[in-house]
């Protein structure tokens, strides 16, 4: 479904008793302060919002209710969009969400029951509540094109006992300079002491702390089974094979973990 005027759709979704899928584009900014956008459909299982290329004058208030929902996808590269209440999205296996918020927290905190989920988005000191924990989520998929992104997945790891699989890529251009250090957490997160079985880096450039940080997993993922390593495009041959070298040489605490370097 694609709209122009919110007001419409607001009249359309409470007589979609039965509707299970909504796609839902932005084709124009709007000229106005604030702008709520109420989403109740109890019979919802997949929901796609997105909002690209078209900045409003204020912001577009998300409030999303459906009970029954599997799959989520939320796509704002204008920053349009905010959420200041928790989202009653409870069943959400799969989100992928790629976003500019200035406060995430109220978004992420209503992803606590994700198995799956791709994110890229700013984060700010407060990324979720203290005690939201993602206890079934497996596989964490992290865009490191916005500085804050080591931030929010240093709080998932810890908050995320279950996690299999680590993917991490730069799908977007880099809109703010790159962390320069890394800060090793105090206790080894529980997801890399017990379950984490695959680590992928795409767009790996070598830089100190993210050598720092794949050492890091390197040596506390016990039952990881492979470790995957792609090296950003403008590397030359001789620069590949030394970070390669430099990670083959890191100390494993798998002893059957395969090491890729493509």
């Amino acid at each position: 479904m694609t709209y122009s005027s919110p007001n419409s759709l607001l009249r359309m979704l409470p007589s979609c008793h039965v509707l299970e899928e909504l796609f839902l584009q932005q084709t124009q900014a709007y000229q106005t302060n604030v702008l709520s956008l109420k989403i109740m459909v109890p019979s919802l299982k997949r929901l796609s919002l997105i909002s690209e290329g078209y900045r409003s004058t204020g912001d577009v208030n998300l409030m999303v209710d459906t009970p029954s929902l599997k799959s989520l996808q939320i796509v704002d590269r204008s920053g349009n969009f905010s959420f200041r209440e928790p989202m009653n999205i409870n069943q959400v296996l799969k989100a992928n969400v790629d976003v500019i918020l200035k406060r995430p927290e109220k978004l992420l905190h209503s992803l606590a029951s994700v198995v799956h989920i791709h994110l890229c988005l700013s984060a700010s000191e407060v990324v979720y509540p203290d005690g939201c924990c993602f206890h079934r989520l497996k596989h964490l998929e992290v865009c490191t094109c916005k500085s804050e992104w080591l931030l929010l997945f240093m709080r998932l790891l810890q908050d995320s006992p279950v996690l299999k699989v680590i993917k991490i890529n730069q799908c977007h251009p880099a809109i703010n300079p790159r962390p320069h250090h890394w800060n090793q957490p105090g206790s080894v997160p529980r997801c890399l002491s017990s379950n984490l079985e695959h680590f992928e880096w795409i767009n790996y450039e070598g830089t100190q702390y993210e050598k720092q940080l794949s050492t890091y997993i390197l040596k506390t993922a016990v039952f990881l089974k492979k470790a995957t390593f792609t090296a950003s495009s403008g590397d030359d041959y001789k620069e590949k094979l030394q970070m390669l070298q430099e990670l083959s040489f890191s100390r494993r605490a798998s002893s059957t973990c395969e090491l890729v370097f493509n």
